[in-house]
């Protein structure tokens, strides 16, 4: 369904797109860093015997020790014109094994009252392409705006281990491909370009469901020879459920956090 509408949402503002293809086209090749945090809660059912135990939810950072800022790298590949075009994105991050959690409830073959300690990998891959439906000249300052779509997908690996007892837990979850609409606005003014941006999915998509929300906002400087610098802020939704050898889990998550990097215009 989903599908459905984004492709209708692109078709229907097809009048208003001075063209599918963007202006004056690059290609562009960037790398860049970011410190993100991991917040919000998770569940796991325990296996006892032959007996299911259902458990209430904890807390990701004090309970799993999965939050705090941690350091993860990226890099795209674009052929546009730095609003419309097409795109290719890959994120890297990892939450090394560095402080401690206190269980609340059990999780999974974890106990209530087990120190823990964690270690989480997130692979992340967008493909989206944009096209622009709007363009504004004020002055010095040039408005533009694009609607597009894209597909996000997500490898998530997670490592919990008690330091008081001999327990651990293993938990890994992807989803199918998640479909998403996005709206993106633009500002450029001499060297400087802010552009804010929002790409939305609902839906069950494998070990993701729910809502997919990923809101960005990001400055750029552009220097001499085609190269821009940019730095900005991201936050990303990451509702997740499954089952691991009979247990269910859910998560319902927020990776956000500073983003920066480097691009270079060919």
């Amino acid at each position: 369904m989903l599908r459905v509408l984004i492709c209708t949402l692109v078709v229907s503002l097809a009048p208003a797109c001075k063209t599918f293809r963007p202006e004056d086209p690059k290609v562009s090749l960037g790398v860049s860093g970011m410190m993100l945090d991991l917040t919000g809660q998770g569940r796991m059912d325990s296996l006892i015997g032959a007996n299911k135990q259902v458990n209430d939810y904890v807390d990701i950072g004090h309970s799993l020790s999965l939050s705090g800022l941690n350091f993860g790298f990226g890099s795209s590949a674009v052929w546009g014109d730095g609003l419309a075009g097409a795109e290719l994105h890959y994120l890297y991050w990892t939450s090394p094994e560095l402080a401690r959690g206190t269980l609340t409830q059990d999780f999974g073959d974890l106990r209530r009252n087990d120190t823990i300690r964690s270690d989480s990998k997130l692979n992340q891959i967008r493909l989206q392409y944009i096209v622009k439906v709007a363009e504004y000249d004020i002055e010095d300052v040039t408005l533009r705006a694009g609607v597009g779509a894209g597909m996000h997908h997500n490898f998530f690996d997670v490592d919990m281990r008690a330091a008081n007892a001999a327990r651990s837990q293993t938990i890994d979850f992807a989803d199918d491909g998640i479909p998403v609409a996005i709206v993106r606005a633009q500002a450029e003014w001499k060297p400087l370009r802010g552009t804010i941006e929002g790409a939305f999915s609902h839906g069950n998509w494998g070990d993701i469901d729910g809502t997919v929300l990923d809101l960005k906002a990001v400055l750029e400087y552009r220097m001499q020879n085609g190269i821009w610098v940019w730095g900005g802020y991201r936050a990303y939704d990451l509702p997740a459920s499954g089952s691991k050898q009979g247990a269910d889990f859910d998560f319902d998550m927020e990776l956000a956090g500073w983003i920066f990097g480097i691009r270079m215009d060919f």
